[in-house]
Order: C-alpha cells, then structure tokens, then sequence
C-alpha cells in the first residue's frame, strides 16, 4: 500500500505499538513483541523510517518505554535502544506521551 511510506501513517504505527508496549494490560510477551516489530521495521525493512524524522521517533518511543518500572521489560528494551542508537546518527529525543 503506498500510505506504508508516508512518514505520518508510520508515526501513527509506531505510536500505536508504544501504546501497546507501555499498557500493563498486555502480557510482557505481547509487549516485548510490540517494541521488537519497531525494532524490526527500524532496522531491516528498506521501506520504512526513510523518513529522519520517523527513525526519531522510534528511537524516542523505545527510549521511553525503557524507564517502565518491568525490569526484565526495561532491560531488554534498553539492549535494543543501544543496538538501534549505534545504527543511528546523533539524533534528537521527542517527548513521548504515554
């Protein structure tokens, strides 16, 4: 579909899987999997995040999701946030709201 490269559309993604990777209502394997499709869709889909604004975003969605108080959660998510950042130029954080 040609909206998947439209860099609003996957903002949009990207803040809908934050939102199911922050919410308690999830199991942690739900969650986990949430922010490792972000991860994903960062790292390997030549299609996604060409946008610099939206690989940004993703980086301050998993930054966030880092502090949650699930420590094997927050770690985990934290190794990927490092793996990603590595990957990354210097980038600017965004607030991200949950």
């Amino acid at each position: 579909a040609p909206c998947r490269q439209d860099p609003l559309f996957q903002w949009g993604i990207c803040q809908l899987l934050g939102e199911i990777a922050s919410d308690g209502i999830w199991d942690t394997a739900v969650r986990q999997q949430a922010v490792e499709l972000i991860g994903e869709l960062y790292k390997n889909d030549p299609e996604w995040a060409q946008d610099e604004s939206v690989k940004t975003w993703m980086l301050a969605i998993i930054g966030q999701l880092g502090t949650v108080d699930d420590q094997p959660f927050s770690v985990t998510t934290q190794a990927l946030l490092v793996e990603l950042q590595q990957e990354q130029a210097p980038a600017a954080g965004l607030p991200y709201p949950l």
